[in-house]
């Protein structure tokens, strides 16, 4: 009843208002609208009658329109309850009088409650109407259940079959289950709301069906049925082509007064399909869009998202699947609605690339401004492919250059961008302006916060790439992309990265010299030098440039020899690799031996005691050998720039290997030139104190540690026992060498008239061939069976790794879903150990085999392999260590830095498999 009467009354007062506006049409004072009203149909009515004198009267339609216009001014000027205050009585009337200026106040009176009584029933309405929407949209929310006596009742029992045609009532909700199982008791149920429902109202019957054919309709709607939730303004009609489909599209659907609008151009391609995305040749292009044709366009943009590559056919780009490409329009008019007329031209292809041409002339029309209010639900579609549009720039990574790289091969492009994100993926395409110069598949390598991507060019399409424009896209990661036109200019004499020698890989090369004195195996014998000096007496201060002349000079021809022996080695077809002989066992044991010798004679370490106890060996010589020492402590280190540099060398021709190292020695031995300038370069050593103590213990810290990483190489190389024979050897080295120091320090302090010079010379001769002739030994026997075993080793490690690279077993694995992290490492290769320990545990392995389905695969480079070293140059790598990661994303690799971390490698296997 109470609805009923409330519908009656709401007819009532409908038909009520209609009379009431009839005021409005027989006036002889034209209305005066107040300044805050707008409704279309009354000010084109108002002006109409003051055109016409007042002689109009409106039709039905208009009447309508102008009632929900007055209606509606009046509910939104007072949105709370003073509409019905009569404390307002007085300013509502004045109101009302401005569109009924004729009628007396006790009229107004009576139209102003006719007015109260329409809003009142309104938003009495409008409230129940939103409370029965919020209980069908809205989902019922369910009592939560805090304890057991919350759904546990009396009288439960356990599962009991009912009897057939009936079902058993449960009120543990947690025994549903075990119970819906049963299809009798289901029939029974669907029984009992088939009984339910013939009890139920006409109403109830309606709404119940409503119910039930909407929420089976609901995930058809934007297919099969249209969706009444969305508008059908802003999509255009799809036009079909042979391979492809499009229409006109625009998340908008009116252009309210919009200077910019975004358009798309909504394409979909059939199953094995695909467009071309860049310009091929003079026939194939990219899509073609053109809209001048259109009305009210004053400027307009493709915008052409990030295509996609296929290693089949590097150098075609593509589109493929469900895709829009947007275009920027600028309206002539922001007033005037937009019509669109495009003409569009692709290319579809199939995997063969048969290519057939496709015309669309697809259409769009948007109003200026209507009444319909829902979107057309394209919104965060269009959103999605506007994200695969690139920007101008980037905060996440940036270009830096692109340069032309020439080889015997032909040309390459090499393209630089810095960035400060963990690289997880990275595409970049490359296209030419004016031309269609062809690439094959970018080879990216990560390094020191670059991105390097090489691409080599087709024989096909060869041409001069110097001074050529082109436009490159580079996408980082999958969300961040940058799009801009530069130059390709030739590679700078002083570039470094180019593949043949350049002033930039000498003055690397010369750097990486310099520094290499400061690096952690070098620096204690930088050190021993400056404390010999300072320990050095005044009188002898004076000849300290003849001291660094020697070093010096020991230093070059350390470096010569090395050269010479990598000549010889290169010529004989060998490995070569900066710190190759740290899988010498000779080189390691006899090293580990002198290191030993160096910690025992630190106390004692000046000019006068290095003469009395190698039995008046000439000082010149002794810094022969400590120039000598160093570089051959120097060999395992990689330091700053040098990495490149003697990268370079090894793997170039001999004039680079011999010019390369070169600048290392002279950049090695300049901080020894800088000061031979000085007049007096013993005032830079600090004379004999108590900071010597403190400096004598760094030292020994730093020897120690040194004597440790060689005893871990040989561990690594061969086995424990190994091990346990050179320490024990060692220490047993250290005693004797500590008695020969006490028994040539006895021998010098005896006076006895009767023992002449030349038997104190003769025993120390003696004591000195003795201690010789241990030494040797020790060293033979530790070199014999480490050298030994590691042949033995080194068998078994070569059944475990590969010679060569399989390109087609690492497609297999990619085929099957699985990722490859190519490992390119040699015995002697220091970093390779450090990255074994560090980063390529067996705890991080078995993760990424579990979780990413990671494959491990191990390519030994300590023999010389061509094609091992060709492939690393492909990437712009020259030495070792070498990490390449191939994922079903990343499927043509991406190269690891020399030193990195696991979660660069998770990042990249998370992003392959999310």
């Amino acid at each position: 009843m109470p609805i009923i009467f409330q519908m009656q009354h709401l007819f009532f007062y409908i038909v009520l208002f209609l009379f009431f506006f009839k005021g409005l049409t027989a006036q002889a004072a034209l209305p005066v609208l107040p300044e805050d009203f707008h409704g279309y149909n009354t000010e084109s009515y108002v002006a109409q009658l003051e055109k016409d004198d007042g002689d109009n009267f409106p039709n039905l339609l208009q009447t309508g329109g102008i009632m929900f216009e007055i209606g509606r001014y009046f509910n939104e000027k007072y949105p709370n309850d003073e509409i019905f205050s009569e404390d307002y009585e007085d300013e509502l009337i004045d109101k009302l009088k401005t569109f009924l200026p004729n009628e007396d106040n006790e009229s107004l009176r009576s139209r102003l409650s006719l007015l109260r009584n329409c809003v009142r029933i309104y938003r009495v309405g409008t409230k129940v109407y939103d409370n029965y929407i919020k209980q069908r949209i809205v989902p019922k929310t369910y009592r939560k259940v805090h304890s057991k006596k919350d759904y546990d009742h009396e009288g439960e029992f356990s599962y009991i079959k009912a009897p057939e045609g009936e079902f058993n009532k449960i009120y543990n909700f947690k025994k549903f289950l075990s119970y819906s199982d049963n299809l009798d008791e289901l029939e029974a149920i669907r029984k009992y709301e088939q009984s339910i429902a013939e009890e139920m109202s006409l109403i109830d019957k309606i709404d119940y069906m409503y119910q039930k054919i909407e929420w089976k309709k609901l995930p058809t709607y934007g297919y099969t049925q249209k969706n009444p939730l969305l508008s059908d303004l802003g999509i255009g009609e799809w036009q079909n082509g042979k391979n492809a489909d499009a229409r006109l599209i625009s998340p908008d659907i009116y252009t309210e007064e919009k200077s910019k609008i975004n358009i798309g151009l909504h394409l979909t391609t059939r199953l094995g399909f695909f467009i071309i995305a860049n310009n091929i040749d003079d026939e194939r292009h990219k899509p073609y869009i053109n809209i001048e044709g259109s009305d009210n366009i004053k400027n307009y943009k493709v915008l052409y998202p990030v295509p996609l590559q296929s290693p089949v056919l590097p150098f075609v780009h593509k589109y493929f699947g469900d895709f829009i490409i947007p275009l920027e329009i600028e309206l002539e008019n922001p007033q005037n609605p937009l019509h669109l007329q495009a003409n569009v031209e692709l290319f579809t292809c199939n995997a063969d690339m048969q290519c057939n041409v496709e015309h669309f002339n697809p259409k769009l029309e948007l109003e200026a401004k209507g009444r319909e209010f829902l979107p057309n639900g394209l919104e965060n579609f269009f959103n999605m492919g506007m994200q695969t549009v690139p920007s101008d720039t980037s905060q996440e990574f940036k270009f830096n250059k692109m340069v032309v790289d020439q080889d015997e091969n032909g040309q390459a492009l090499r393209l630089e961008f810095k960035t400060n994100q963990r690289v997880r993926n990275f595409k970049v395409f490359v296209e030419q302006i004016d031309g269609y110069a062809q690439f094959e598949t970018p080879l990216i390598s990560v390094r020191d916060g670059i991105i390097y991507a090489r691409l080599k060019q087709l024989p096909a399409t060869s041409v001069n790439l110097i001074d050529k424009d082109f436009t490159i896209t580079a996408e980082l990661n999958g969300k961040t992309s940058i799009r801009l036109k530069t130059k390709a200019v030739k590679s700078s004499i002083f570039d470094s990265e180019q593949k043949s020698l350049s002033l930039g890989i000498i003055l690397l090369a010369f750097i990486g010299g310099f520094i290499l004195n400061f690096m952690p195996c070098v620096f204690p014998v930088l050190a021993l030098k400056i404390m010999s000096l300072s320990r050095t007496p005044p009188r002898k201060r004076k000849n300290i440039k003849l001291a660094l002349r020697h070093t010096i000079s020991g230093i070059l021809l350390g470096f010569a020899l090395i050269i010479l022996l990598l000549c010889i080695a290169k010529y004989l077809g060998h490995s070569l690799g900066w710190g190759m002989q740290f899988q010498n066992m000779g080189f390691l044991v006899a090293m580990t031996f002198v290191i030993s010798l160096f910690i025992i004679i630190l106390p004692y370490l000046n000019f006068d005691n290095l003469y009395r106890h190698t039995i008046n060996i000439p000082i010149n010589r002794l810094n022969y050998g400590i120039g000598l020492l160093t570089v051959m402590l120097a060999t395992p280190c990689t330091g700053p720039y040098m990495a490149t540099a003697v990268g370079f060398a090894l793997s170039g021709s001999y004039i680079d290997l011999v010019l390369t190292l070169s600048a290392l020695a002279v950049g090695m031995c300049t901080p020894y030139l800088l000061m031979l300038f000085l007049s007096k370069p013993e005032d830079l050593f600090p004379k004999s104190g108590a900071w010597l103590e403190i400096v004598q213990t760094v030292m020994a810290l730093l020897l120690c540690a040194t004597l440790v990483w060689f005893a871990f190489l040989i561990w690594r190389q061969t086995n424990w026992q190994v091990l346990i024979l050179l320490l024990s050897s060692v220490v047993l080295f250290m005693f004797c060498f500590r008695f020969y120091l006490r028994l040539i320090n006895y021998l010098g302090k005896i006076l006895d008239a009767e023992i002449t010079d030349k038997v104190l010379n003769r025993a120390k001769k003696i004591a000195s061939a003795i201690m010789l002739i241990i030494f040797a030994v020790l060293i033979f026997i530790n070199v014999h069976y480490a050298q030994k075993i590691y042949e033995e080793k080194r068998a078994i490690n070569l059944t475990e790794r590969l010679s060569g690279i399989d390109k087609n077993l690492i497609l297999s694995k990619l085929a099957e879903g699985k990722s490859v992290l190519l490992e390119i490492k040699a015995d002697w290769c220091i970093t390779c150990q450090y990255n074994q320990l560090m980063v390529l545990t067996d705890l991080n392995l078995e993760d990424w085999r579990n979780n990413y389905n990671l494959e491990l695969m191990t390519v030994d480079w300590t023999d010389y392999n061509k094609e091992v070293l060709d492939f690393m140059e492909k990437y712009g790598r020259k030495g070792l260590p070498f990490y390449i990661l191939f994922t079903p994303v990343i499927r043509d690799g991406i190269v690891l830095p020399e030193l990195f971390a696991p979660d660069d490698v998770t990042a990249m296997l998370v992003n392959s498999y999310n």
